[in-house]
């Protein structure tokens, strides 16, 4: 424990300051002993965190400039998607989640939740294994085959539900497919009885960041839907994309949107009519995102 204090009072304290500190100067500055704060400064080296000056002093290494860009990148992200989501929700009214690419698994920080009585939530800060469920398979179908490859090696094919796609040719045809169609269907392959349709977000490199997800309960989804659902998930993606610095065309999209909204707007009052008004209570409110 002491040696986590130790790291974090270090970082903090290089971060903080333009000119590069020595062993003793940052022991009195953190108010920890001269050997502690002399191994912290050489594990961050070694880590890459920290740089040495010609006298044997220490400032704060590229990779700590690196980590601190893409936290703020991610802040920045969050927020502009925020706009983005509110716009999907109005045009669908289902639940919207945000899912950011994180160490090869996805990991979901934001979400507008559905107005329908019967819905699926997901904890925030929930992570997911990329090839299960629809949000990890937009993000999937966006790498490279090396990346892809790259992927089943270090994390498996697991198995999450009976649904879940744990062959490999199996996964490689429906990241072809969804390539194709430019968005990822799931039905149950994450949870039992939820239905997602994603697609993702790509950055000015023409990297994939994350995805957007639209979540229905398969009790409430119609095959009929899924066009509809599709135009609006991919019609956000795409936007926020754009935002990022990637080049797409959006007025095709922008109109299919639109369209999408007003059919979920009958699809709304036709739901709320049929489901109980209760069953917002019910077991049928499930945790969990497709």
């Amino acid at each position: 424990m002491k040696h986590i204090e130790a790291t974090i009072k270090v970082i903090e304290l290089l971060c903080a300051t333009d000119n590069a500190v020595g062993v003793r100067e940052a022991a009195r500055a953190v108010n920890m002993s001269k050997s502690v704060i002399q191994r912290t400064l050489q594990g961050l080296q070694e880590a890459g965190l920290s740089t040495t000056t010609p006298d044997g002093r220490y400032r704060a290494g590229p990779k700590l400039y690196g980590l601190a860009a893409a936290v703020l990148s991610r802040f920045e992200l969050r927020e502009a998607a925020r706009a983005v989501m509110q716009e999907m929700w109005d045009r669908c009214q289902e639940g919207v989640y945000l899912g950011l690419l994180d160490r090869e698994e996805l990991v979901f920080v934001d979400k507008i939740d559905s107005l329908h009585p019967i819905q699926y939530v997901l904890p925030l800060g929930q992570r997911t294994l990329l090839h299960v469920g629809a949000a990890g398979k937009a993000v999937l179908a966006a790498f490279s085959t090396d990346e892809v490859e790259k992927v089943i090696r270090d994390k498996g094919l697991s198995k999450q539900t009976p649904r879940t796609i744990t062959d490999r040719l199996r996964l490689v045809t429906e990241l072809d497919k969804t390539r194709q169609r430019g968005y990822a269907l799931s039905v149950g392959e994450r949870i039992i009885g939820a239905v997602g349709i994603a697609a993702p977000i790509i950055d000015a490199l023409g990297k994939p960041v994350g995805s957007f997800v639209i979540t229905i309960p398969e009790s409430r989804f119609k095959r009929a839907d899924e066009g509809d659902l599709a135009k609006v998930v991919m019609w956000g993606a795409k936007r926020l994309s754009m935002s990022l610095g990637f080049l797409d065309e959006l007025p095709k999209l922008e109109a299919e949107a639109e369209s999408a909204r007003r059919s979920s707007s009958r699809r709304l009052v036709t739901s709320r009519r049929t489901e109980a008004p209760q069953a917002k209570t019910t077991t049928e409110k499930r945790k969990g995102v497709k």
